[in-house]
């Protein structure tokens, strides 16, 4: 969803737009598989039989759409397939999987692709930028809190093997760091954490170091773009490209934090060098963090973004809509 929001927020950049957001779930998990194979073998022989077959969607758009936006990968047959039913223009956040780039009007990634339809990101594309953030909600800090500092906790991932040791080694970093610098902390959990981590956490981060938590298992709260907003400065666990996409386009320095097992893919690898050799991001050891053995580098050093990413993309964007 972040890459869809962020590409619709793009557009409001260059036009007044109407938003129609629809919801829809694969019926068959895992059959995104097929139905790529499908649209490459039989281009031309799908039918709205195949979106309802296959898609469980809430509500049909109720009126003719000028344009289709979509994010990952169980959206590139809807996404296709509703194009062509509204003769739309469609673009899509996310690699295309071995699908011919002439579906789609233009697809957006954050990666080097050669395609005369891609556009390149600096980061992953989120909507969250400075213009954003000045519309959050203010968070209630009390006096003399200097620094704060704003934690986004994802989980374990293919890429990243965190495991208890690591949680505990977050937990001792996020003392070590308030004991050396009086920080304080906005923390926030995601869906993929879990409750046996967040327990972790809770009972072994003192809480005088927290201005306030969220834990996700038992409050949904909305708090990235104010804590965003709030925060000199994020950490983020280095597991979640779309959070770090997140941190880096609100224009605040960012400490990325792996755990010991790492073995990362093309796309995060791509994704992370980018950053890190950008001065957006500054990697961090977890066990070494916790053991005071990596000092945090000043925040002149790194290399924030002046505008928006959002704005680079809405100029890209420009040109398709004039075609």
């Amino acid at each position: 969803m972040a890459g869809s929001r962020g590409l619709v927020e793009a557009f409001g950049k260059i036009q007044a737009t109407r938003v129609i957001w629809v919801h829809a779930d694969l019926r068959i998990p895992g059959s995104h598989r097929l139905l790529t194979s499908a649209l490459r073998l039989f281009p031309n022989k799908w039918n709205a039989f195949w979106i309802n077959f296959f898609y469980k969607i809430d509500e049909q758009p109720s009126d003719t759409p000028d344009i289709i936006c979509s994010a990952g990968r169980e959206t590139q047959f809807l996404n296709i397939l509703w194009a062509r039913k509204y003769s739309a223009r469609n673009f899509f956040v996310g690699t295309l999987r071995n699908l011919p780039h002439d579906l789609f009007a233009a697809f957006i990634t954050p990666f080097s692709i050669n395609a005369p339809n891609h556009i390149k990101v600096d980061v992953p594309l989120t909507d969250i930028d400075r213009d954003a953030l000045q519309t959050a909600t203010e968070i209630d800090m009390p006096k003399g809190a200097h620094p704060v500092w704003a934690l986004l906790i994802g989980g374990k991932t293919p890429g990243y093997g965190f495991e208890r040791q690591d949680w505990l080694n977050l937990a001792k970093a996020m003392q070590t760091l308030s004991e050396k610098h009086g920080g304080k902390w906005l923390l926030t959990t995601s869906r993929r954490t879990g409750t046996d981590i967040e327990n972790i956490l809770k009972s072994a981060v003192p809480s005088q170091y927290i201005l306030d938590a969220v834990w996700h298992s038992d409050d949904k709260r909305k708090v990235v773009k104010p804590f965003l907003n709030a925060a000199e400065a994020v950490f983020c666990t280095e597991d979640s490209m779309a959070m770090l996409g997140e941190a880096v386009s609100a224009g605040k320095p960012v400490y990325s934090l792996r755990p010991r097992k790492i073995n990362l893919d093309w796309k995060e690898t791509e994704i992370v060098s980018h950053l890190e050799t950008g001065k957006k991001i500054y990697r961090l050891a977890l066990a070494e963090l916790a053991n005071n053995q990596t000092p945090l580098p000043a925040l002149e050093n790194f290399n924030l973004f002046d505008t928006s990413p959002l704005d680079g993309l809405a100029t890209a964007l420009s040109g398709y809509l004039e075609e």
